[in-house]
């Protein structure tokens, strides 16, 4: 499969459909915490989409800046807890090595089944997704990735108080909703891995 482009040895794209924002299908333009500017390519940073049976219930890209800074207010449990459930369940040389060293380029092949537990996006019907970009450019690394229901309630179980405390208060700040749909997002945290 001929490469579009490759930045810092791995492949990119121009950012999907599917990494678009819902609405207007145009690019995340501003990180939803410092709103720098994202599309001048002078910083990496995730999109993250969370959807129920085929529709959008959240969306936001951050700079790699902001979540890192974001991490660091995850207490060293949670962190701990996440990092093992990553090395049980997530084997990269064989789940992510092949499609990028082919240079496959095709997103589905990367979103289509849940990284952890190869279940489907419509054996889900919720899920959420994660990409990393630089500009307008997708980058094709461990991301991007889909993480099924089951996924996002094991690893809210590995949360700590404080952590969930933090995720809480991010999603009041930045997704102040009414509290019938403060309710959808009690459970739909950001995934943050």
């Amino acid at each position: 499969m001929a490469q579009e482009g490759q930045d810092n040895n791995f492949n990119t794209i121009e950012i999907p459909k599917v990494f678009r924002t819902f609405i207007s299908e145009e690019h995340f333009t501003n990180c939803i915490v410092c709103d720098r500017y994202l599309l001048d390519g002078s910083t990496d940073y995730v999109i993250e989409k969370a959807f129920k049976d085929g529709y959008v219930e959240i969306e936001y890209a951050m700079c790699m800046e902001c979540l890192m800074k974001m991490r660091e207010h995850m207490s060293q449990e949670s962190l701990e807890r996440i990092g093992k459930y990553f090395e049980e369940n997530f084997d990269f040389m064989s789940k992510r090595f092949p499609l990028i060293a082919t240079g496959n380029n095709n997103v589905e092949d990367y979103i289509s089944k849940c990284i952890f537990k190869d279940k489907t996006i419509e054996e889900s019907g919720e899920y959420q997704i994660m990409g990393q970009f630089r500009g307008t450019k997708m980058v094709f690394s461990a991301f991007p990735y889909m993480v099924c229901k089951d996924v996002i309630e094991e690893v809210q179980e590995l949360l700590s108080a404080k952590t969930k405390e933090e995720l809480d208060d991010f999603t009041n700040r930045y997704f102040g909703l009414p509290p019938d749909l403060k309710e959808i997002l009690r459970t739909k945290k950001p995934v943050i891995f």
